[in-house]
């Protein structure tokens, strides 16, 4: 049985984008599968939500290298809250790790920013690869190499998966096809157009403003339910 694994730390994401994000999965996935929100926070979570308890010593998307922490969960897909999905999620089940690729952004500017300590914004060069979806099976070495050296993680990376990619962790990125963005498209060169539905991608991710219960679009309002 597959883990569907989620994260709500603070007060971004309120409870509703879990059970939504469940929902979405039961309506999308046709095996059996448990449900898991690692938060600090229950409240308001459906019965049907499996809930891990997380620290409040990472802030933000570290706190999604709890996952790797957890060795009783199997074959594991993680979804973040601010997505939608569209289709069958299957395709993006994987043993080997792997991540989504931002075919929206421009390749060029990979390696591009600034290479700082957390006294400004951290490591912010740009990277192709996004956590937004994750598969694996037993990677918990991913969460000791970032336990056994956390502060110096912590301070010199400003997000989870610049720190993979720079820090190689081996990784493995999702075809084209399966997800866009909801602000920037599929495809830097060919299709940019922001907020338009498109039915042949299996996901549509929303990790830019507005979220998707601040757009008006009737496609958004149908999907995310």
């Amino acid at each position: 049985m597959i883990s569907i694994l989620c994260t709500k730390w603070g007060d971004k994401y309120n409870a509703d984008f879990v059970n939504i994000l469940y929902s979405m999965v039961k309506r999308n996935y046709d095996d059996e599968f448990k449900f898991y929100c690692f938060t600090e926070k229950e409240n308001g979570l459906d019965k049907e939500v499996n809930v891990i308890p997380i620290n409040d010593d990472l802030e933000l998307w570290w706190n999604k290298l709890y996952y790797f922490k957890e060795e009783d969960l199997g074959q594991c897909l993680a979804l973040d809250l601010d997505l939608i999905i569209q289709k069958d999620i299957s395709p993006f089940i994987k043993e080997d790790f792997h991540m989504i690729k931002c075919f929206w952004k421009d390749e060029k500017k990979v390696g591009t920013g600034a290479n700082v300590l957390k006294e400004a914004v951290g490591d912010t060069r740009e990277v192709l690869n996004n956590s937004s979806i994750m598969s694996w099976k037993n990677r918990k070495d991913i969460w000791e190499k970032f336990d056994n050296n956390r502060q110096y993680i912590l301070d010199h990376y400003a997000t989870d998966d610049r720190w993979m990619h720079w820090q190689d962790i081996k990784y493995e990125t999702y075809q084209r096809g399966l997800c866009y963005s909801y602000m920037q498209g599929s495809d830097f060169h060919l299709d940019n157009e922001p907020e338009l539905y498109r039915p042949n991608y299996h996901v549509c991710i929303f990790h830019q403003d507005p979220k998707q219960d601040k757009t008006n679009k009737k496609w958004v309002k149908e999907l995310w339910k």
